[in-house]
């Protein structure tokens, strides 16, 4: 992040960051005025580590600096493509369209480069000219990201319906790119009606993982706990929870609000599903406080967030858990769930409930499901009330039997 001692090349660029107004609106003046475009790129290639505020003062003062005699200067920034600086290129412009301007947009929107075309989709979604949605249509396959985004955004400001149906569809894929497609374009779209048909679609695949986090760029927990079935605002926290460690990191998930979505579950009458999600956010974070190499290299504000999730588990009383338990206990069917259940049983030490898991074994189909089972009770040393022979038989597959067989040896 930007800091007192961080110094760029250009003056403007220091002047524009500066905490004295005069001198910060005086610089903007200068870069609009006089095209200074290598300031307004030195500013992109380093947005990632310039505070918010800091960027949205910049905007602001740029967007002032813009007037009628000079808002067509805008067009030479077109040239550098900026996710935090786009406003103060397009909203310039969306204020003072007009025919020429509309005309050269959509010239640059058809015939520019990458960047012009990215910028020129932002300015035709926002002022609602339906002649540029074909040449949208053309780009939603676009390589650069920038331009296919907003490509998506410019459809959805103009209720264009086809392309959402259709990315609907392809939700129904077996092909991971396709099923990609289609989550991405609806992402961006911004339509959260989508959501549930997404969940419903990616959780049984392998890339549910990876899709979910994406997913929390359309709405929020508290959203689709208001909106929508609360099925589903369990099947995106398990999704997310069954990705740390290994594919989602600790800042990233932290910066998801999870403390608010337990705080949300936990207030809520507590279902199979929801039981299963608090007790392996319990489970996993109980091994992040105990892993002293996954809190090494984070910053402040994670392990703030860290420490207040932990703070928050740990105040879930015997009482509490113990209804987590029952609820597991009463729904240990060959289910969904029932692997995690047998997790929680093991990483909890629930050695009680060893005598529903081998009276349940003989009803289980699932060969993992089985071979789980003989697992936990061997850890809790109650392995002796199942037969070998009848485990063995249960299972399909050499590797299976012979795990199987490794447990009783």
């Amino acid at each position: 992040m930007y800091n007192v001692f961080m110094k760029f090349i250009n003056k403007n660029a220091n002047d524009l960051l500066s905490k004295d107004f005069n001198l910060s609106a005086k610089a903007a003046q200068s870069v609009i005025n006089f095209k200074d475009i290598k300031t307004f790129e030195e500013l992109s290639q380093n947005e990632d580590f310039i505070f918010d505020f800091l960027k949205d003062k910049i905007v602001k003062n740029l967007i002032r600096a813009v007037n009628p005699q000079n808002v067509q200067n805008c067009f030479e920034f077109m040239k550098v493509y900026s996710y935090s600086f786009s406003d103060a290129i397009i909203s310039p412009l969306v204020k003072f369209a007009c025919e020429d301007i509309t005309d050269a947009m959509l010239e640059k929107f058809e015939f520019g480069t990458e960047s012009e075309k990215a910028y020129a989709a932002l300015y035709f979604a926002r002022i609602l000219d339906p002649l540029a949605t074909p040449i949208a249509k053309s780009y939603l396959e676009a390589q650069y990201e920038p331009l296919k985004v907003n490509s998506i955004k410019l459809l959805a400001a103009h209720n264009v319906r086809e392309e959402y149906d259709n990315a609907i569809l392809k939700l129904n894929s077996s092909d991971p790119d396709i099923l990609y497609s289609g989550v991405d374009f609806l992402i961006n779209y911004g339509d959260i009606n989508a959501m549930p048909q997404i969940l419903e679609n990616i959780s049984s695949t392998p890339y549910g993982v990876d899709f979910s986090s994406d997913l929390l760029y359309l709405a929020d927990f508290k959203t689709i706990a208001e909106n929508f079935d609360f099925k589903y605002f369990n099947l995106l926290l398990s999704n997310l929870l069954e990705g740390i460690p290994d594919y989602i990191i600790l800042s990233e998930f932290l910066a998801y609000e999870i403390l608010s979505a337990l705080n949300i579950l936990k207030n809520k009458e507590i279902t199979l599903d929801g039981a299963v999600n608090l007790l392996k956010a319990k489970i996993k974070f109980k091994v992040y406080n105990e892993n002293e190499a996954y809190l090494l290299d984070l910053d402040k504000n994670t392990k703030q967030k860290l420490s207040e999730i932990t703070e928050f588990l740990n105040s879930l009383d015997n009482i509490f858990l113990s209804q987590l338990y029952e609820i597991l206990a009463e729904n240990f069917t060959d289910n969904e769930y029932a692997y995690d259940i047998l997790d929680i049983f093991q990483q909890e030490n629930l050695s009680n409930f060893a005598e529903l898991i081998s009276t349940s074994m003989s009803s289980f189909t699932s060969t993992p499901l089985i071979c789980k089972s003989c697992e936990v009770l061997k850890y809790f040393g109650k392995l002796n009330s199942v037969n070998p022979t009848d485990a063995i038989t249960l299972v399909q597959g050499e590797q299976a039997k012979a795990l199987i067989q490794s447990y009783f040896s």
